[in-house]
């Protein structure tokens, strides 16, 4: 089979380093090899981004190790290097003999051959609101986990005005959550922080606090 590219490297990417195999020759001849490492600095990266352009190095594939193939995408492919990243089951090495430059040399060959299948790589915006739609999401989870947490620290004190007020975390819930964290226990002072309509008559709110003193400490410790 000929060869498609006749000029490739293959990285593959670690944390600290990289392990980069050159190919170059004829598309009809077996190919001479280069070996080399690079750290993974920004410095680093651009000076061997260099370093495989002097070589006429424009094709370079890497496996999607991780969150560690994306500074060298983001330093190598502004310099006109173009970056093919696959998946790691699709590009498997044969078992045995496993080295980093051996897999960088497998990689290589794919390429070369053009047996590599890149994954999409979105354009710079559409990333950024990627990144800010999942942290979005995260926070909202989040703060679903913080919400249990305090739920269950009330629960565990008798404390149940979660049936008496419509939002425990809403103005008037927010408000004797945090009168309960400064220390205070009086029934009347709590019932007069609630500002919004409740569920239920006024004098069931005083049953739902009529342990306060059972209350765990643990809600102290909470940053409302």
């Amino acid at each position: 089979m000929q060869a498609l590219r006749t000029h490739v490297a293959g990285v593959d990417v670690h944390k600290k380093i990289l392990a980069i195999t050159v190919l170059r020759g004829k598309a009809d001849q077996e190919p001479e090899a280069l070996q080399f490492e690079c750290d993974t600095f920004t410095e680093d990266l651009m000076a061997c981004g260099q370093k495989l352009l002097e070589l006429g190095v424009r094709d370079v594939a890497m496996e999607s190790t991780g969150v560690y193939w994306k500074p060298v995408h983001n330093v190598w492919t502004p310099m006109g290097i173009r970056l093919a990243v696959a998946q790691a089951a699709h590009v498997k090495n044969v078992p045995g003999r496993k080295t980093d430059m051996n897999d960088s040399h497998w990689l290589a060959e794919l390429h070369r051959f053009g047996l590599i299948r890149p994954s999409m790589i979105p354009e710079e915006e559409f990333q950024q609101m990627r990144l800010l739609s999942r942290h979005r999401t995260n926070l909202v989870a989040d703060m679903g986990r913080i919400k249990n947490r305090v739920q269950k620290v009330l629960e565990d004190g008798n404390v149940k005005y979660g049936s008496i007020v419509s939002d425990v975390f809403g103005k008037s819930g927010l408000n004797i959550l945090r009168a309960i964290a400064d220390g205070f226990t009086d029934a009347d002072y709590l019932t007069s922080q609630i500002t919004t309509r409740i569920k239920k008559k006024e004098e069931t709110m005083y049953e739902s606090e009529a342990s306060p003193k059972g209350l765990p400490t643990g809600l102290h410790s909470i940053n409302i």
